[in-house]
């Protein structure tokens, strides 16, 4: 697998990241939706392959070829490409929360959650009762402090090593939200891979392989978080059984982003349509993120009164028109801020195009 076909497909891997993450979410509203059940723990495997690909991505693009790595553009883009979308999904779970969960907060979990590290300061995560998904803010958050500490750093493997070793430590111990430790190992291992490509390689195998690798590592988490199902850990095993599932989450990535690149590849020969459905999905699925949890109040009233899917279909239409919208206004934000420090200024679309 190339590096282009990698890339390429980022976009549908993140549609893969955000319904599963939906999905993880739609059982707590109500008794219909408790057959999703199984798929409450799919969050832990779209953390580790969102921040595999945010790995990739930062890596790629900061060694790109002609430009030069500046740090002060390049958090002020990632400040306008995070921080607008997420108030405003903090604000709408904040309303929801309030108004229809009697959930109330204090000024100082208000101001920790706007700053986006509440989890590391020790706040309160703010939810609109149907799930707590805003500490992935903290964690991106972190992922792109440590990219600019270490993305010189040529020797990826040692990063590896080190974030495993931290994660491993961080289970064992009990010290610490052993989510936020674990998604660390990917995203280097996504840096790594970036390396790896750029330097000419490709990754060995075919998508037979990698799915039955990606099959393998499934299993192996499904024994880990759903073993509750079918049999009894004594607790004192418990820590290794959670410590496998982090090594499991941390390698499965690779190899389920080569069948995603492949699923890509088919798709965009046979189903066109599909595919640029999904890559809509894919190209707002931050809003989505950040919108999914308190927009839960409509399912949740409409699949009260008797109509489920009805409640289905509406959730995912309002979810859709808000997230594009808000997607446009921050790209829009973030294009502007671009063209200044660019010094275009107010110029005409034409004379954008051509500096562009």
């Amino acid at each position: 697998m190339s590096e282009k076909d990698f890339l390429d497909s980022n976009v549908l891997g993140r549609s893969v990241a955000i319904l599963l993450v939906v999905l993880c979410h739609v059982p707590t509203i109500g008794d219909f939706w408790t057959m999703l059940g199984p798929f409450i723990t799919s969050g832990k495997l779209a953390v580790s392959l969102f921040v595999f690909y945010s790995g990739l991505l930062l890596e790629y693009q900061s060694k790109r070829a002609g430009q030069a790595f500046a740090i002060r553009p390049w958090l002020m883009k990632r400040f306008l490409r995070i921080y607008p979308t997420y108030w405003v999904g903090l604000l709408l779970t904040l309303v929801v929360g309030i108004v229809f969960n009697g959930k109330t907060y204090d000024i100082w979990t208000i101001l920790a959650n706007l700053s986006g590290m509440h989890l590391l300061m020790g706040s309160r995560v703010i939810s609109s009762g149907y799930g707590s998904p805003y500490w992935f803010i903290s964690l991106i958050l972190v992922c792109y402090i440590l990219f600019i500490f270490f993305h010189r750093v040529q020797l990826k493997e040692l990063l590896i090593v080190g974030a495993m070793s931290l994660s491993l430590a961080g289970l064992y111990t009990r010290y610490g939200h052993y989510l936020s430790i674990l998604a660390f190992t990917p995203f280097f291992l996504g840096m790594f891979i970036s390396d790896y490509l750029r330097k000419g390689r490709s990754i060995p195998g075919g998508f037979a392989a990698h799915f039955a690798v990606t099959f393998f590592l499934l299993c192996i988490l499904v024994f880990v978080y759903k073993h509750h199902y079918f049999m009894q850990i004594r607790y004192n095993l418990k820590v290794y059984v959670e410590m496998l599932g982090c090594v499991c989450l941390t390698i499965i990535p690779v190899s389920l982003a080569f069948c995603i690149a492949c699923t890509f590849r088919w798709l965009r020969k046979n189903l066109p349509g599909v595919l640029n459905m999904l890559l809509c999905i894919g190209n707002v699925s931050f809003a989505i993120y950040c919108l999914h949890e308190p927009m839960l109040v409509l399912l949740e009233k409409v699949s009260s009164a008797g109509h489920p899917i009805i409640g289905l279909f509406v959730y995912g239409i309002v979810v859709g028109l808000i997230s594009w919208a808000l997607t446009v206004v921050a790209n829009r934000i973030s294009t502007n801020f671009r063209f200044r420090q660019a010094g275009i200024g107010s110029v005409g679309w034409e004379n954008r195009q051509s500096h562009l």
